[in-house]
């Protein structure tokens, strides 16, 4: 009801009225009644009260309003009235809002010029030495992204009729989509102003916010229709301000980088972006760890109690059984059954995590399997369909462990092979995704080189049958018992790969990926993280660097207490270190730090420092002894280099 009396005042042309008796009246009474009648349809604390289609009504009414101030203004300056662009303000919250249920047609045709004119104001501004207003930029983008969306919908409706007679197809809005793509090229020049400008210090957040708007309506506006000039314009852009693009990145902050418009551009731009701003992106959509400053006006950190006898089991149920908001919003301390802990928990957390993923990603555990001639890269094991439901909770919990690992910036030595980081990019992982042959080479090289040889034979090879190539399982709908042949050899190898890394792990994917999801910040944003990622980023992220520890490095990381640079002890410490294989030395350092994989930048990445100490109190019998919560070495005063390196290469030993 209340809709349809909405629909009378505007027809009636009440509207206009009202805007006349504000604009021409000679009496300031009527002025200011007129002023206040227009305003009841800006209280945003009226409207939240209307019905979902009476808000929407609203719209028609602002653009009347709109429409008469612009037409009946003296001196044509409606626009510059501050009622007008209240009202305009009010339009474009209404459209973004509920703009889905008014007429295509209707948004397409009324709220073209808006989006034009707040274009042009954010241009002006810009010519004017000034950065754009943030009310111009916002509506903007909000009248923008409402065109966008009907003429997606419109356009596509429109090439889906384009086979039929022309009587059965619709008017196509030619006019709107040629003044926007127009609009869309001069905010194309504008970008590219903007980041030739860019400072090399932190740009201003209202800069940053400015770039991301107009970055994200160009590029949106290419998906509708796919103009080759603007497309152009936009990769020509990007190539050439690739390290402005960067620094731009590098200064957003996390709550920005979680926008819906920057998460939808990373994986588009992040061909041009360096591995650090890449792993910005991404880490945004994780929570940021609580310190303990930040957890001072908490009730309790959030506290595990872990035997180490029982590590996994233990671990399970205490992370299972958390809240969401526990893991993501408290401050994570882990303690170890009977063991004493300092009040900096920070390398105790650490070696929890990788010792948990180690047990995770055991072979023998049956949820992974490690890839052929890469141990440490890992995919689903189709196996763990046995024990189906525990195989599931351990799956969903391993996936959290990850998002942990990763919002704790702790490399677990664990690496994921492309079959699973390809499906954890999908939006939806229900739906099947399409490997290509060599996501599966590290899975296993033998499928993988066999497909290849089937998809390069000459054709009359494979079709004389003498292969005699038959699938050994059904891998489509009555496919097990047709013969491979040159016409049907690519289905046959994409449904193969598909049963092989996907049907048979369906389940299992979806409780990991329901696990990682848990610990981001949006659950949604899944998809995003890993397809702003390369493979290669994730395993640097959690993988760590595999190569050769420098040893330079790690001494000019180590202050000494009780020692100095130059005691035979210490010499004969570096001396012992330098001798001793890159796997040894991994085992050394996580033993003292419960780091066993560095970070890509080395020492410098773990942002603390290490210790060696003198041990008082114990003999050159004594091993040394460690504490991971102060990243500290307590060195016995061994006699002997022979010494040195027999009780360090004890401590070496994979199982101490």
């Amino acid at each position: 009801m209340v809709g349809e009396f909405l629909d009378v005042f505007v027809r009636s042309g009440l509207a206009r009225l009202l805007v006349r008796l504000y604009l021409l009246s000679t009496w300031p009474v009527h002025h200011y009644r007129a002023k206040a009648a227009m305003e009841c349809f800006l209280d945003s604390s009226a409207i939240v009260r209307m019905p979902l289609h009476v808000k929407a009504w609203t719209a028609p009414l602002c653009l009347s309003f709109c429409q008469a101030m612009v037409s009946d203004y003296p001196g044509n300056n409606g626009r510059e009235d501050p009622l007008y662009k209240d009202i305009r303000g009010r339009l474009a919250v209404v459209i973004a809002l509920h703009g889905q249920l008014l007429p295509k047609e209707w948004v397409i045709n009324h709220l073209t010029p808006f989006a034009v004119e707040t274009a042009n104001e954010v241009i002006a501004n810009y010519n004017a030495g000034f950065l754009p207003e943030t009310d111009a930029l916002l509506e903007f983008k909000k009248f923008f992204s409402a065109l966008c969306r009907e003429m997606a919908h419109v356009w596509q409706q429109a090439d889906n009729l384009s086979l039929l007679p022309s009587r059965h197809r619709q008017p196509q809005p030619l006019q709107q989509t040629i003044v926007l793509t127009l609009t869309a090229i001069e905010l194309l020049m504008l970008v590219d102003q903007l980041l030739s400008r860019l400072p090399p210090l932190p740009p201003s957040e209202h800069m940053v916010n400015t770039l991301w708007v107009l970055l994200a309506t160009v590029d949106s506006w290419t998906d509708v229709r796919s103009d080759h000039i603007l497309l152009a314009g936009l990769r020509e852009t990007i190539r050439a301000r690739a390290a402005r693009l960067n620094a731009l990145v590098l200064g957003t902050g996390a709550a920005r980088s979680r926008q819906e418009d920057v998460v939808r551009l990373s994986p588009r731009l992040k061909r041009v972006l360096w591995f650090d701003a890449r792993r910005h992106l991404a880490a945004a959509m994780l929570p940021m760890p609580l310190s303990g400053s930040d957890s001072e006006h908490l009730p309790q950190p959030f506290e595990l109690l872990v035997d180490r006898t029982r590590l996994l089991e233990n671990s399970f149920v205490c992370v299972s059984r958390a809240s969401r908001h526990e893991l993501l919003n408290c401050k994570l301390t882990v303690r170890f059954l009977h063991e004493e802990a300092s009040h900096s928990q920070a390398g105790v957390t650490r070696e929890w995590l990788v010792l948990v993923c180690r047990a995770l990603f055991d072979p023998q555990l049956t949820l992974f399997c490690p890839c052929p001639h890469n141990r440490r890269r890992f995919f689903l094991n189709e196996a763990s369909a046995a024990n189906h439901r525990l195989n599931l909770q351990y799956l969903n919990f391993a996936g959290r462990i990850i998002g942990l690992a990763l919002m704790y910036n702790v490399q677990v030595g664990v690496l994921f092979d492309r079959t699973l980081f390809v499906q954890l990019a999908m939006d939806d992982i229900t739906e099947d995704p399409l490997l290509a042959l060599d996501d599966i080479a590290d899975a296993d090289p033998l499928l993988h080189a066999s497909c290849r040889q089937i998809l390069e034979m000459e054709p009359v090879v494979v079709g004389s049958g003498v292969l005699g190539l038959t699938p050994t399982r059904q891998v489509s709908p009555g496919g097990r018992n047709v013969a491979v042949n040159s016409l049907n050899r690519r289905h046959f190898v994409d449904q193969l790969i598909t049963n092989i890394f996907v049907n048979s792990t369906k389940e299992q994917l979806v409780s990991f990926a329901e696990g990682f999801s848990s610990m981001l910040v949006d659950p949604g944003m899944r998809g995003a993280f890993f397809r702003t990622l390369y493979l290669e980023d994730l395993d640097k992220m959690l993988g760590g660097s595999v190569g050769a520890i420098d040893v330079e490095e790690w001494k000019g990381n180590v202050e000494y207490r009780g020692y100095n640079e130059e005691d035979e002890q210490i010499k004969w410490f570096w001396e012992a270190v330098e001798s001793m294989t890159a796997e040894e030395q991994r085992r050394l350092l996580f033993f003292w730090t419960s780091v066993e994989y560095l970070p890509l930048d080395g020492f410098r990445g773990l942002g603390f420092g290490l210790i060696i100490s003198r041990a008082l109190d114990e003999t050159s019998d004594h091993l040394p002894s460690s504490s991971t919560c102060l990243n500290l070495l307590n060195l016995p005063s061994y006699t002997s280099f022979a010494m040195t390196l027999s009780r360090l290469k004890i401590i070496a030993q994979e199982h101490v």
